[in-house]
């Protein structure tokens, strides 16, 4: 027995650096993994934390968004855009002409009317483009 421990500790001299060295590996490997592991770890976390900060933030916004349907007030200022642009065209001294030869067909045939029922109201057709000049003056 004596010769075996004698020979076992041969052995061991001999390997001491090759075991050193295979215990210095497994080591720096158990390192290596643990600082992986911590490393993703730490990762996992931190994606976690950003991915509920973000969703929260989205969230946020989402409730501070409202969205708004502007289609009946565009179309309401094109409506009043139009009737500007109605208003504004002038008058040609054509349809001046046109509507002044209508105001005396229409007084002839009033004042026709007058001759049949054979009554002096000629001062009420007068008086009523009398108040329509009246009216457009304002």
């Amino acid at each position: 027995m004596s010769q075996e421990k004698v020979d076992k500790k041969k052995q061991l001299k001999r390997n001491r650096e090759a075991i050193a060295k295979q215990n210095k590996r497994k080591e720096i490997i158990g390192i290596v993994i643990g600082a992986v592991v911590a490393v993703a770890l730490v990762a996992w976390i931190g994606i976690s934390v950003y991915q509920k900060a973000e969703d929260a933030k989205l969230a946020k916004a989402a409730e501070e968004t409202t969205d708004v349907d502007l289609s009946a007030i565009d179309d309401y200022l094109n409506e009043v855009d139009s009737e500007d642009e109605d208003s504004d065209v002038e008058v040609t001294t054509e349809d001046a002409e046109a509507e002044n030869v209508e105001t005396e067909d229409a007084e002839s045939e009033d004042e026709t009317a007058e001759d049949d029922t054979e009554t002096t109201t000629e001062e009420e057709p007068e008086d009523e483009t009398a108040d329509a000049e009246d009216t457009a003056e304002e």
